[in-house]
């Protein structure tokens, strides 16, 4: 156990450094490309330019992110974790091939797009890892980005990512880097098409889940219990099989004699209950057809049982053992009667003898 929590200790202190790192990384791109854009009155084309080296860096070191999926340092599906990080990794390969399209607006709106989205992500991963309450501790500002920004940037990322490519396409320096790189780079685009949807709306799903856990709706009130409880069993519950079992050794019990006792205790001893009920059913019954006493005796201390152990709550809130509860409740018991439109000729219930 000490092997244990010193390694968990090991991968929390990993884990601490790695997020802050690239949050520190992603945060410094986003402040110069927010510069950039200040001096340059809005023009994209010069993001890339002031902030490309932070990101880079940043972005390169989004490939531990699969390793942490692979090895489970966290619960992240390999799958959406691996195609969201390649994705960027594609579209960050083609602009270095292809250095003409880094003047171009797209490469800026990809660049301040995942500057924009990463910084609120990874400060919200080490956020959750120093709250005693993990995700749900974290502050609700960054929990809400985090939540919250893929909305629109998002699409703006893709967008970018997609028009970056799509202009490589002319540049001579991608076919001289790989000859069959413009094929590979058209069939990286068709895969857009289902897989922006789909990363999208599993971040949709995302969202909508972890306000669902942070902020949970409140339980309708529970009307108030009446009427016929089954006993406690000892463990926080009303089990029926506890019941069950309790109630036929009982009334197996009635029947007097070693037999019955006997067949009492392999009640008491029955583990499965639920599927091996019926052989203990048949000998009450075969030892109930063994006299008139014996099925009386059967009975009465079944009916005895049931009347000492069930519990009744009245109207008022009154609780105690059914049949003390039901002598002092006021009233009377009526029987009901449905009607049934069947032929009852057709209806037909049969028990095996053995």
């Amino acid at each position: 156990r000490a092997s244990r929590a010193t390694a968990m200790s090991a991968l929390t202190a990993y884990l601490l450094a790695y997020n802050a790192a690239c949050m520190l990384g992603w945060g410094y791109a986003l402040v110069l490309a927010l510069g950039s854009l200040a001096e340059t009155r809005g023009d994209l084309t010069r993001v890339w330019a002031a902030a490309h080296v932070p990101m880079e860096v940043a972005q390169w070191a989004m490939l531990l992110e699969i390793v942490h999926a692979l090895t489970g340092a966290v619960r992240s599906p390999v799958f959406t974790v691996g195609l969201q990080v390649m994705s960027r990794i594609v579209a960050l390969g083609v602009a270095l091939v292809a250095p003409s399209v880094q003047s171009h607006w797209a490469a800026g709106l990809m660049l301040l797009s995942w500057s924009l989205v990463e910084v609120p992500r990874y400060a919200f991963y080490l956020n959750a890892l120093v709250s005693p309450k993990g995700t749900e501790g974290t502050l609700y500002p960054v929990f809400w980005l985090r939540y919250s920004l893929f909305a629109i940037l998002y699409p703006t990322g893709i967008a970018g990512e997609c028009v970056t490519m799509y202009t490589a396409l002319g540049s001579p320096q991608l076919a001289a880097f790989f000859s069959l790189a413009p094929l590979l780079i058209k069939a990286n685009l068709a895969l857009y098409l289902p897989g922006a949807p789909f990363m999208y709306l599993n971040m949709v799903k995302n969202r909508k889940g972890a306000f669902k856990k942070r902020f949970p709706p409140r339980e309708k009130p529970k009307p108030a219990v009446r009427g016929t409880l089954f006993p406690p069993d000892g463990k926080g519950g009303r089990s029926t099989t506890v019941s069950g079992k309790a109630v036929i050794a009982a009334a197996i019990r009635g029947a007097g004699g070693s037999e019955a006792a006997a067949a009492a205790e392999r009640v008491i001893k029955e583990k499965n209950w639920r599927f091996k009920y019926n052989k203990h059913y048949m000998k009450m019954v075969r030892l109930g057809c063994e006299s008139p006493e014996a099925a009386l005796g059967i009975a009465k201390a079944g009916l005895d049982w049931m009347y000492a152990n069930m519990e009744f709550v009245t109207a008022d809130g009154q609780k105690g053992p059914f049949g003390d509860m039901v002598r002092k409740t006021k009233g009377k018991f009526e029987t009901g009667v449905v009607h049934g439109s069947g032929s009852p000729g057709q209806l037909a219930y049969k028990g095996p003898y053995d």
